[in-house]
């Protein structure tokens, strides 16, 4: 018997620092993203966190960059930022850039 695969959902996280593969978003590192607030947010719609990147690039004069995380701990959503959107007090794995 056959089992179908299933793919996962992906996550995206716009930056304009470089990252490896592997390295981690803490809350309490230099990465963080928030007006005070205490989470490392992340989207599942990599048009989004593209457009992240673009307001931060142009604000801080770098290059805009979109890399596939993983949620290391439990997430919800934030409302805030719309659908597909997401917050974590937990780490964010890097996986790879993906622009």
């Amino acid at each position: 018997m056959s089992q179908a695969v299933l793919n996962p959902v992906q996550f995206f996280h716009g930056s304009v620092h470089d990252f490896e593969p592997g390295q981690k978003l803490t809350v309490e590192g230099a990465h963080a993203v928030g007006s005070g607030d205490e989470h490392v947010f992340f989207s599942s719609d990599a048009g989004h966190a593209a457009t992240v990147a673009g307001y931060r690039a142009f604000s801080s004069g770098k290059e805009p960059k979109v890399y596939q995380v993983h949620p290391e701990g439990e997430y919800e959503g934030d409302d805030l930022d719309g659908p597909g959107s997401y917050r974590t007090k937990a780490p964010l794995r890097i996986g790879r850039r993906v622009q």
